[in-house]
């Protein structure tokens, strides 16, 4: 089963507003998508072997990053060492590149997006022929 499947029923398991938020009621001034694009950037890569697959994986790893943010870290490690070992395996270069990268994901949630407090509860890109657009739901996190 994948993390992000995991992290899915984990948050599906807790209370949490779930009735969809229209935009005049909504208490946040930006959509989640354009939150989680611009969270993301330091992972995006840029140059020509830069494709469509590398931007899907960067954005679901900043998806990943943002919402294991929410959980206590004992709850963080346990869901952490889980995507190791589906993304990594045992190799020892992968496992500390990852651990870096999701360690300064989670601390750039922590500064620079403590205010947000909606978790992802799935997410879309679409292709449009211009460009990829993200499609994300999101839900109020406990």
């Amino acid at each position: 089963m994948g993390v992000l499947r995991k992290l899915r029923r984990e948050i599906g398991q807790q209370q949490s507003r779930t009735e969809p938020l229209r935009p005049q009621e909504s208490p946040f001034s930006r959509k989640m998508s354009e939150v989680i694009l611009e969270f993301a950037k330091p992972l995006f890569g840029y140059g020509d072997d830069y494709s469509d697959e590398h931007f899907e994986a960067d954005v679901g790893l900043a998806v990943l990053c943002w919402n294991i943010s929410f959980f206590p870290p004992k709850k963080q490690k346990k869901f952490f060492n889980t995507m190791l070992d589906e993304v990594c395996g045992s190799d020892v270069n992968c496992r500390l590149d990852m651990t870096g990268i999701v360690h300064s994901m989670i601390e750039r949630k922590k500064t620079f997006y403590a205010h947000e407090k909606r978790f992802v509860q799935n997410y879309q890109i679409i292709n449009e022929g211009k460009g990829d657009c993200l499609i994300v739901a999101s839900v109020l996190a406990e």
